[in-house]
């Protein structure tokens, strides 16, 4: 069930609630924006509470809201053997910029964040998913069509997208090998919105260190966290063109990701409150 509301930024500064937004330039144009600030948290249990919800009529179609959605690339496996989600809290909020720093300067001695090879995304190793699958998947986010009405011109344009890549040839300015290229740089793989979030590709010995590194923050009592690995990331795209900067790729861990991560995070949050 997806709860959709809307909290205005005022009723929340009248509370003394901090709001902070920075936005994040990735190489090649596309931004990320950068949550600080417990306002985030205050609106996101308020909508969760069942206030402020828009109602179904306000509410775009699905196939407005999906436009530019897709997931067309398989699985992007793990070179050095696990695909490690993090997510990263701090317990006090006015220490949360130094304590953050500290454990993320920490993991890049451990994993080297700026290296190729951690980045989840080996643009050499990217494989289109299965035609199939991949219709079916869209047909069911752009609901009210039939797989055939979506699923026809979703296998015809990855079709002719392999061909264009195994070719070289351009067709006016889609150039599919220079869009594969920039796909890297235009990943989230690392961001934060009041949680530090990352999916890193590391080795046993990493995830062992990581985890140990993680766990001593936590019985310092400066941080909440949790992990969750798995063999391979998926990668869901937002496409306006295949231009720089009108293209941006989102990267979840497989078999639960962010989501089981966050569920040891809470475990240790309910813990500490109790």
């Amino acid at each position: 069930h997806l709860r959709v509301g809307l909290v205005s930024v005022a009723s929340l500064i009248e509370n003394q609630r901090q709001l902070l937004v920075a936005r994040y330039e990735l190489p090649g144009g596309p931004s990320l924006a950068f949550l600080r600030g417990d306002g985030f948290e205050e609106a996101e249990k308020i909508v969760k509470s069942g206030q402020n919800l828009l109602q179904e009529g306000l509410i775009q179609s699905l196939e407005e809201a999906m436009a530019g959605l897709s997931c067309r690339w398989a699985p992007l496996m793990s070179e050095r053997g696990q695909m490690l989600s993090i997510l990263i809290k701090a317990t006090n909020q006015g220490e949360e910029r130094g304590v953050l720093r500290e454990v993320a300067d920490a993991i890049h001695q451990i994993v080297d964040l700026s290296s190729p090879s951690t980045h989840p995304i080996k643009q050499e190793k990217l494989q289109s998913a299965n035609l199939i699958a991949a219709s079916r998947l869209e047909a069911q986010l752009q609901s009210g069509k039939s797989f055939w009405t979506v699923g026809k011109k979703v296998i015809f344009e990855m079709l002719i997208a392999r061909f264009l890549l195994w070719t070289g040839w351009r067709v006016k300015s889609l150039d599919m090998r220079n869009y594969t290229k920039s796909i890297v740089a235009h990943s989230d793989f690392k961001k934060y919105d009041v949680v530090l979030r990352m999916v890193i590709d590391c080795s046993q010995e990493m995830v062992a260190k990581i985890r140990e590194l993680l766990i001593e923050k936590n019985k310092n009592g400066l941080i909440y966290f949790g992990t969750q690995t798995s063999p391979s990331a998926l990668m869901t795209c937002f496409v306006k063109s295949t231009d720089q900067g009108e293209h941006l790729h989102f990267i979840d861990g497989s078999n639960g990701g962010y989501a089981l991560a966050a569920l040891e995070m809470k475990q240790q949050m309910n813990s500490m409150k109790s």
